[in-house]
């Protein structure tokens, strides 16, 4: 089964936020798994309601032209990150990785000067939560 997940290992979180942020102070990493292999993960940063995504890597990287696979992951780290910021108070979510903006565009994406952004309640419905009386 596929899951995804905030990573748990904090060394390794802080050397892939080092990585792809310069600093290992602020964002998250969410890692895909099926079983024990992962699959890839998702570099994102909630700030003022947005939750961006900074990086998408899957373990043999991808090409321009992304293969039905690479489609499949990428599409389920995308959701899993806009449930991430559903859950965290995040109203919109935006691509910040360039070479991808066609892929989320054609998921609904809107892309306006150089900037891919939807609205997180076009991925993820946001229920009221229900209230015993």
């Amino acid at each position: 089964m596929i899951t995804v997940k905030p990573i748990e290992d904090k060394m390794r979180k802080e050397q892939l936020l080092s990585k792809h942020h310069g600093s290992f102070t602020s964002g998250e990493i969410l890692v895909m798994n099926d079983g024990e292999c992962e699959l890839g993960y998702a570099v994102i940063d909630l700030e003022h309601g947005k939750l961006s995504i900074d990086a998408l890597c899957l373990p043999n990287g991808f090409e321009k032209e992304l293969n039905e696979e690479e489609k499949l992951y990428i599409d389920f780290l995308m959701r899993a990150a806009a449930s991430y910021g559903a859950n965290h108070g995040a109203y919109q979510m935006e691509n910040r990785v360039a070479k991808l903006h066609s892929f989320f565009v054609s998921k609904g994406f809107s892309l306006e000067d150089g900037m891919c952004t939807i609205p997180i309640s076009k991925i993820v419905r946001i229920c009221k939560p229900h209230h015993a009386e």
